[in-house]
């Protein structure tokens, strides 16, 4: 993220998440001891109205010649392989097929940097602002990290997606011979069987608990992640999706397949 305050050039700084039972803070080492911001239902940060000194660089005229660089890049189509649980989440003319492994197109772009323009690059020096934190709003959409990942690997991204701002896992759970879920930044696929569906998700708050809750196609589907990071649930759920399958001639082609699953306690898997 990046940090601004008052007339500081914008830094970016790093920061770490962390979760209290259903209370959920960022921590972000801007001060000491660092600043602490509560994350709120609506999806907005609240540093309670604290006011902080944050130590920076502010321009101050003059400086020395210095010498642009323009990025010069080149572009080479390779295939990259990926899971039978990610098949569904491309169209058939995107999937190549050999055997039980399954690959999609992937773009490797290669630069190197070669003098442009000269300039004079400006001078700096150490300021300390004093800037009031209080409630920051989250924007309209979040930045989906799978677009940026997707646009450097050529690949596509998934067409389930939810990219509102909240709170993502990451990872894939399993509940031995149960349901599996491996979770991305905007949406998870729900591996049943050999049935495979991607699915939009959020995590809210309800009645002091973190629910992760699911637009699953066959009804409601919602889990209780636990104050040790696993996820629970009771019963059964159906999961309608699709099975990869070699196509007539060559490559891949795709078949509906239902299936259903139990639920339980489902841990990271290793």
């Amino acid at each position: 993220m990046y940090v601004v305050c008052g007339t500081l050039i914008p830094e970016p700084r790093t920061y770490t998440v962390d979760r209290s039972g259903s209370q959920v803070s960022l921590s972000i080492p801007i001060t000491s001891p660092p600043l602490i911001l509560s994350y709120r239902d609506d999806g907005s940060l609240s540093g309670q109205g604290r006011t902080i000194a944050v130590a920076g660089e502010v321009p101050a005229g003059g400086g020395g010649p210095s010498t642009t660089y323009e990025k010069q890049t080149q572009t080479t189509t390779t295939q990259r392989q990926i899971d039978a649980a990610d098949v569904g989440n491309y169209s058939a003319d995107q999937v190549h097929q050999n055997g039980m492994e399954f690959s999609v197109d992937q773009q490797t772009t290669s630069s190197n940097w070669a003098p442009s323009a000269s300039f004079q690059r400006p001078r700096t020096v150490p300021k300390t602002e004093r800037c009031t934190v209080g409630t920051l709003p989250a924007g309209s959409e979040s930045i989906k990290t799978s677009t940026i990942l997707t646009q450097v690997l050529g690949s596509k991204a998934s067409k389930s997606a939810n990219s509102a701002p909240g709170l993502r896992l990451n990872g894939r759970y399993e509940v031995p011979g149960g349901l599996k879920i491996e979770f991305r930044d905007d949406s998870a696929t729900l591996e049943c069987g050999d049935s495979f569906n991607s699915e939009g998700y959020e995590v809210v708050r309800e009645n002091g608990q973190m629910i992760v809750k699911f637009q699953n196609n066959t009804g409601p589907l919602s889990l209780v992640l636990q104050p040790n990071n696993t996820l629970t649930g009771s019963g059964i759920i159906d999961v309608t999706g699709r099975k990869a399958i070699q196509a007539q001639g060559g490559g891949v082609d795709y078949t509906p397949r239902n299936a259903r699953c139990s639920l339980g306690t489902m841990e990271a898997a290793k």
